[in-house]
């Protein structure tokens, strides 16, 4: 018997199979595209990489000016950092760095006349650090502007002292007059004399001390320094010191083994404010001085003393010379 209560199954239409999957898949690709949005830093939040970067030397200072611009364009808030050092080792990607709100910054302050810096920059976006610029180096110019000044007196050479803007020279009581010498000056490396200033060798008149003679010298970096000659006659006791009392009287010339490593100490109970030279440069400024054969080349040297000595309350200052021989 035939069974008329047959269940006809209808087949689901294949389209929509394929709707879903396209809905699902647009949703997965619109959530990525939305962490990527709000997922912290992309490409486009990155801080551009420094480009150009430039280093100037200021004048007549122990500075320089660092310029630089970005690779690309510079986002709102960018700032930047700066390091620089002598020894042109690379900063590490998590050091840190002196900080620059514009696209320039002043190095100054114990630098040093003479040395080579190296410098790199880096921008930074809030928290995101870019990275150093490629190495730019710069020497700074000397800011030296020391002098030696020599004149011969007696068939000897003899130094001035310099103290701060003026050379001191000490002449015997016999030194007849008038003052004319043919001073030799050594300058510090990179120094030269400024045009119109009295050139080394050339013959002036020390007499008159209100006329003094004046030398202008210019540092590598163009600083300037005017030196006044202060020629005068000694003491004509000597050089008052007391020699110390372990050490046997003098008699004659000082003389000084640099074989036997010859010392003699000096002090003074008189004199305050002592100041202490050897050929010009200076060696103490104690009431005592203790002089080493071993630190002088053979040949004749001068040894001074500047000092000041009390009067009742006034301090009158006072120099002193005592000419010395090292031999070997």
């Amino acid at each position: 018997m035939r069974n008329d209560n047959k269940i006809t199954r209808k087949r689901q239409p294949v389209v929509f199979s394929f709707l879903l999957l396209a809905n699902l898949a647009l949703l997965a690709l619109t959530g990525c595209q939305n962490d990527s949005d709000s997922g912290g830093s992309s490409e486009a939040d990155a801080p551009p990489e420094i480009g150009a970067l430039t280093l100037k030397r200021l004048p007549a200072q122990n500075a320089f000016t660092a310029r630089w611009e970005t690779a690309g364009a510079a986002p709102s808030g960018l700032s930047y950092e700066l390091v620089y050092n002598e020894s042109g080792t690379a900063p590490a990607a998590e050091a840190s760095g002196y900080p620059a709100a514009d696209r320039e910054y002043t190095v100054s302050g114990g630098l040093t006349g003479g040395a080579t810096y190296h410098v790199w920059v880096r921008s930074v976006l809030e928290s995101a650090r870019g990275p150093w610029s490629a190495e730019k180096s710069i020497k700074l110019l000397r800011d030296e502007t020391g002098i030696t000044f020599r004149i011969e007196l007696f068939d000897q050479t003899r130094f001035g002292v310099v103290q701060n803007d003026t050379v001191r020279v000490i002449l015997p009581v016999n030194t007849p007059a008038p003052w004319l010498f043919s001073p030799r000056l050594s300058l510090a490396e990179g120094a030269a004399l400024a045009s119109g200033s009295p050139a080394s060798g050339a013959e002036q008149d020390f007499s008159d001390p209100a006329n003094p003679v004046r030398y202008t010298v210019i540092a590598e970096n163009g600083r300037e320094q005017i030196y006044t000659v202060d020629m005068s006659i000694g003491d004509e006791s000597g050089m008052e010191i007391l020699w110390n009392t372990a050490l046997p009287d003098l008699e004659g010339p000082l003389m000084l083994s640099r074989s036997g490593e010859e010392n003699r100490s000096f002090i003074t109970t008189v004199y305050e404010k002592c100041t202490w030279y050897v050929d010009g440069l200076l060696k103490g400024s104690n009431t005592s001085y203790r002089l080493r054969a071993v630190d002088y080349p053979a040949g004749t040297h001068f040894l001074t003393l500047n000092a000041y000595v009390r009067y009742g309350v006034d301090l009158v200052p006072w120099s002193g010379e005592l000419v010395f021989t090292v031999t070997d």
